[in-house]
């Protein structure tokens, strides 16, 4: 992407530039110094001196001292940010670029009503995201519990996908339907929720969402990571197997396999 021929906050930039700079303990100067620019191009460009625009290595180069992407300081409001809202963004931003990057691989988890959702002969649901509950002596169906709207027992997971990380641990990423059916919370809305479960963890931790009552500074987020994880998962998957076979063929001892006899 041509970033120099784009429209964008230049204002919102500079300021997120300084914002994560101070957070990460980095002088602006030994910033300046690594991306290549003179020194007090930062403090020029904050001033809104019109000769000096970023160009795109400029802001490619920003963007890795940073260790953040270039979306993100290009849209990202990380100074009007709470502490927890600053940190859920650069934890969204690092899961964007690693997925788009594909050191994440994320699967299709499950997706529709409650009854899709394989239970174990006790009647319990193995998935960790749907609970059962006791009602007049028995267990109820399984339905899928919004660790943001837990009072909501009927909310669809239209599209769920997850992503395995270390410790046994997996991140979720849902998209939730309220079909209107409850009194409680009528209308016909979607959200995107982000829970970790796994190993350690009591159940279930939210760690961000979309409102469909109001826009929050996540959204803009959320809904991209949304988007790169649908592309990415719909990319085929190679099992251990699959790819140590691949990976003969490609190495010299595959070679052989390809050699014509004199």
């Amino acid at each position: 992407m041509a970033y120099e021929q784009i429209q964008y906050d230049k204002k919102l930039f500079i300021d997120n530039v300084y914002f994560l700079a101070k957070e990460k303990d980095l002088k602006i100067g030994e910033i300046e110094a690594a991306c290549g620019v003179s020194s007090g191009y930062l403090s020029r460009l904050r001033q809104g001196e019109k000769n000096v625009a970023p160009g795109a290595d400029f802001l490619l180069a920003i963007s890795a001292q940073l260790s953040a992407s270039v979306d993100a300081l290009l849209s990202y409001d990380f100074t009007s940010a709470t502490e927890s809202e600053a940190a859920v963004l650069r934890y969204l931003d690092k899961l964007i670029r690693e997925t788009e990057t594909r050191k994440l691989s994320w699967q299709e988890d499950m997706g529709g009503y409650a009854d899709t959702i394989p239970v174990n002969p006790d009647g319990r649901t193995p998935h960790p995201l749907y609970l059962t509950i006791p009602v007049d002596g028995s267990e109820s169906e399984p339905f899928y519990h919004s660790k943001y709207h837990p009072s909501l027992f009927d909310l669809v997971p239209v599209k769920c996908y997850g992503c395995i990380f270390p410790g046994e641990r997996v991140l979720y990423l849902v998209q939730v339907w309220n079909t209107g059916d409850n009194p409680s919370s009528p209308g016909d809305w979607t959200e995107l929720e982000l829970v970790m479960t796994g190993r350690g963890l009591e159940g279930p931790v939210p760690l961000g969402h979309t409102n469909h009552e109001k826009s929050s500074r996540l959204d803009a987020a959320m809904n991209q990571l949304f988007a790169v994880v649908e592309d990415a998962a719909v990319l085929p998957q190679l099992t251990p197997d699959a790819r140590a076979i691949i990976d003969e063929y490609l190495t010299e001892k595959g070679e052989a396999y390809g050699s014509k006899s004199e």
